[in-house]
């Protein structure tokens, strides 16, 4: 049990660096965008440094030590190393992608700031698109494209959003009490969900989302069994990751939530509070982190 616990905080910490890791890559774009762009093109290289320190705190906090407390920095500084590599060996060949998703992306790097002129003038064919999508993924998307020039690999996002989210699926079932190999076997069952799979090599936001969603829903379930920091941290972030990346993603996190308080109404009421303060918490975190 104490094995399975110390693998569920490696999972759990993993987890909460990516996550968070890209909620700040997300609010340092928009604090770039306001001053100019002054320091766009770092932003993601500090972003990678950044999981370091917070891997660490979190595992301390998760009280995890000696080698093991550097799982979680090793996972996901080899995982950003990966999915870079990956992302730019695959073209996006998806018709929104080439549609409105990059040409997006690249005038958010350029030279268009979402914040100041959000209704500025685009091809009549993708103005409506371009304008009105939540644009949490292409903020992160357009600070790796200007800092490695090369449009394809700001397509590593999906590949770090699924790696999370099956960090946390495996850690909530390790925290409900499931052997190694079943929580596994769950985790890589809710990982190849087809919606995330299919978009993995391409800039379309369904997948990201998803992702979050799910990473979401497993930080409740582990939150109703084991809360700590590390799943409050993955949770939260999660959240507003979720509904930067669409903005139908706040309504399926409003489905998730209501499920976790019908089962503490019906199993364990003493938690109750804890979900309708974690409610406001991601909303009023949502708000400060707003992709839009």
């Amino acid at each position: 049990m104490q094995e399975n616990e110390g693998l569920a905080g490696v999972c759990w910490v993993s987890a909460a660096t990516i996550t968070a890791a890209m909620c700040c890559l997300q609010l340092g774009v928009m604090v770039s965008l306001m001053c100019g762009w002054h320091g766009f093109s770092l932003l993601a290289p500090m972003m990678v440094i950044a999981m370091v320190p917070i891997a660490l705190w979190l595992a301390g906090r998760e009280g995890l030590s000696g080698r093991t407390r550097w799982w979680p920095v090793v996972l996901t500084l080899t995982l950003i190393a990966v999915s870079l590599g990956v992302s730019m060996f695959f073209y996006d060949l998806s018709w929104d992608g080439m549609w409105y998703h990059q040409p997006g992306i690249i005038h958010i790097a350029r030279d268009w700031n979402p914040l100041t002129d959000p209704l500025r003038g685009f091809a009549p064919d993708m103005e409506l698109w371009v304008r009105h999508y939540a644009k949490g993924p292409w903020y992160m998307a357009a600070a790796i494209y200007r800092t490695t020039g090369l449009i394809e690999a700001g397509k590593c996002i999906n590949w770090l959003g699924f790696a999370a989210m099956l960090f946390a699926a495996m850690g909530a079932a390790l925290d409900i009490g499931l052997s190694r190999g079943r929580s596994a076997g769950i985790a890589l069952v809710v990982a190849l969900n087809p919606v995330i799979v299919s978009e993995l090599t391409s800039f379309l936001v369904d997948g990201i989302m998803a992702s979050f969603l799910t990473l979401a829903a497993a930080a409740m379930i582990s939150g109703l069994t084991r809360p700590r920091l590390s799943v409050v941290v993955a949770g939260v972030a999660g959240a507003i990751a979720c509904i930067n990346a669409k903005f139908t993603g706040l309504v399926f996190l409003c489905f998730v939530i209501a499920a976790a308080l019908v089962w503490c109404v019906l199993k364990q009421r003493r938690q109750l509070g804890a979900i309708g303060v974690g409610g406001r918490d991601c909303a009023g975190a949502r708000n400060l982190c707003v992709g839009v």
